[in-house]
């Protein structure tokens, strides 16, 4: 009897609390907290037909409560065709924050399905890097490239090294060239040296340590098997170590340098391992 009692006294306090709910929603219709409020209040009663309603609302008034709304309902469902077309608004700033949260759940297919409407808008290179990133840990170079790609003019295909002569600051991301700065070894763009273009990459070494380098690289998507040839230019001023400088890709190698060099052109001829590569600028100990 007791627990019975203790039972009928929450439903009653949860019809009072729905009661003045309802109330505050027609006073303000358009304050986001108040519809959370109420989406978390209709969870408690075990109506998730309304909470789903009142957390769409939400979202449609803040898109700042997003993510927390998609933790709520992917407790009760993990169904992302059900929670895309349900929970999540189809705008510009609800479908990244969507797609986020389905790679940060490791669901494949929620990301897909965000991504196919984020396709829709007009995004910037670096909105889509962790995107990127996720369909590369899967093991889809391609499709990664593609999203990379999206909505250029021009694309490029397969084997291709994007903004190769650095005529555009690099992204630090995704396709773009991929660096790191240390104490003992400044990297960035020079625009003041270049041997076709406008730009070149500045790599300074301060002489302090013996260093293993590979602060610069650059990923590229190929199809396996296929043979290719990268070929560069590199000049250098003042390597004073027998261990030079030089670019590596997919295990093959071009010659190291020392000393001070003017402009050379090298060339190295690589079948793909796989289907995805990588070139670095190397100095080993």
């Amino acid at each position: 009897w007791l627990v019975l009692s203790k039972y009928y006294e929450q439903q009653k306090d949860i019809g009072r609390s729905r009661e003045a709910m309802k109330m505050a929603l027609e006073r303000d219709p358009n304050y986001a907290q108040t519809h959370w409020a109420a989406a978390n209040l209709y969870i408690r009663a075990d109506d998730l037909k309304a909470a789903d309603f009142e957390l769409r609302r939400t979202a449609d008034l803040d898109v700042s409560y997003l993510t927390q709304a998609l933790d709520l309902v992917w407790r009760f469902y993990e169904d992302p065709d059900r929670i895309m077309s349900t929970h999540v608004p189809n705008t510009h700033a609800a479908n990244p924050t969507a797609l986020n949260y389905f790679i940060s759940q490791k669901s494949e297919r929620g990301a897909a399905l965000a991504w196919s409407k984020l396709r829709t808008f007009e995004t910037r290179r670096e909105e889509r890097f962790n995107y990127i990133e996720y369909l590369v840990t899967l093991g889809k170079p391609h499709e990664a490239w593609s999203v990379f790609n999206h909505g250029t003019a021009g694309a490029t295909g397969l084997g291709v090294v994007f903004n190769p002569s650095f005529e555009t600051e690099p992204m630090n991301g995704a396709f773009d060239w991929l660096f790191a700065n240390s104490e003992r070894a400044a990297a960035r763009r020079d625009t003041t040296t270049a041997k076709t273009g406008m730009a070149s990459w500045l790599v300074t070494f301060d002489g302090k340590e013996n260093l293993d380098y590979s602060g610069l690289a650059h990923r590229i998507p190929v199809t396996k098997g296929n043979p290719y040839k990268l070929s560069f230019w590199m000049k250098t001023e003042a390597i004073s170590t027998n261990e030079g400088v030089y670019i590596e890709v997919d295990g093959q190698s071009s010659e190291k340098q020392v000393g001070t060099t003017y402009w050379q052109q090298f060339t190295i001829p690589f079948t793909a391992s796989s289907d995805l590569v990588a070139l670095r600028l190397r100095r080993v100990p």
